[in-house]
């Protein structure tokens, strides 16, 4: 399977969301796949990165090199902040890029909330299983940890869909707000909304 495969299905799956055709070529796609998948993993690389040091980073830091007590104090503030812009900006990425449609990065801000919220709960869910449940038996245990595993990421992509039909959710009440405020006003404010006056 080729490295931009799951970038290409999610943008397939996007597209059907958004309720937008594939009129890209098989390489403008790919292509497309392959700048995205560049830019949404090195934000998740980012954001991951971020997780592995932990928040005692800044202290070992200053210890090694001698740094500044203000990164030590502020690192473990800065760590989450990393953390979370990262990962909204990854996925605001993939929704704005993926499908074949036009909109706002504002557009894309109430669904990235969501699946990074549900991404966070996911993710703590599994560090409690890892903590307390996966060493109770050495064969099972391993093998229970690689199913919660898969569980975890398909929760993910769950998250990342669900975000997406809300962004779509929230624009259809928000087009259907102003067309009933446009009815109230007259046909020349549903012309310039683009619909067409009712007899």
């Amino acid at each position: 399977m080729n490295a931009d495969e799951p970038i290409a299905s999610m943008a397939t799956a996007l597209n059907t969301i958004y309720e937008v055709e594939e009129t890209r070529s098989f390489w403008q796609k790919r292509l497309s796949a392959i700048y995205v998948t560049f830019a949404v993993g090195g934000m998740t690389a980012v954001a991951l990165s971020a997780m592995l040091l932990g928040p005692h980073f800044g202290r070992e830091l200053a210890r090694v090199f001698n740094v500044s007590q203000t990164f030590v104090v502020v690192w473990p503030v800065m760590r989450w902040t990393l953390v979370l812009s990262c990962a909204l900006a990854a996925i605001g990425t993939l929704y704005y890029l993926g499908p074949n449609g036009k909109h706002t990065l504002r557009q894309q801000v109430a669904g990235s909330l969501f699946a990074v919220a549900v991404w966070i709960a996911s993710s703590g869910l599994l560090g409690i299983y890892l903590r307390k449940f996966s060493y109770f038996n050495a064969m099972y245990g391993t093998l229970a940890s690689f199913i919660v595993l898969m569980m975890w990421l398909q929760f993910a992509a769950m998250a990342i869909l669900l975000g997406a039909e809300l962004n779509v959710e929230l624009e259809k009440r928000k087009a259907a707000a102003e067309q009933v405020q446009a009815v109230g006003e007259g046909p020349e404010a549903l012309t310039s909304l683009g619909a067409q006056p009712q007899p």
